[in-house]
């Protein structure tokens, strides 16, 4: 009974203390650069794959980015198209990757032309891999 005690107290400071760092990650998504907020981001992917209760903010968060003005000056545009790629191509809510697309489509109008190749052609990969986009 006591060793079942002295592991739920050390879980839950193990759970403490993950919740405040990526409290802290996400933050940093945020404020500060676009560059290091791609980073951050990059990380907390990681992190969703392995653990399904952050996917849905990591989501989210990821869906702000991308009306976020500092991605037009960023010079880790190809980084962050890579991120998003990889993210909508692992994402298992259809919906959600929708949503995705028609806001990317939305915001291409901000953007340079550099990135707009770069979204569009991620766009036709995403529907060969998402075959129920194709039918949308």
């Amino acid at each position: 009974m006591r060793c079942e005690f002295v592991l739920d107290q050390v879980c839950k400071v193990v759970d403490d203390s993950f919740t405040k760092h990526m409290d802290t990650l996400f933050k940093i998504t945020h404020a500060g650069t676009f560059n290091t907020s791609i980073q951050a981001l990059q990380l907390i992917y990681q992190v969703a794959r392995s653990r399904p209760a952050v996917a849905d903010r990591y989501y989210r968060t990821l869906y702000d980015s991308l009306i976020d003005p500092r991605l037009v000056t960023s010079s880790k545009q190809a980084m962050y198209l890579n991120l998003l790629f990889k993210s909508l191509k692992s994402d298992t809510s259809l919906p959600r990757v929708m949503a995705f697309v028609k806001r990317l489509l939305q915001m291409l109008g901000l953007q340079q032309p550099p990135f707009i190749c770069g979204a569009l052609f991620l766009l036709g990969e995403v529907s060969t891999i998402c075959a129920p986009l194709n039918s949308h």
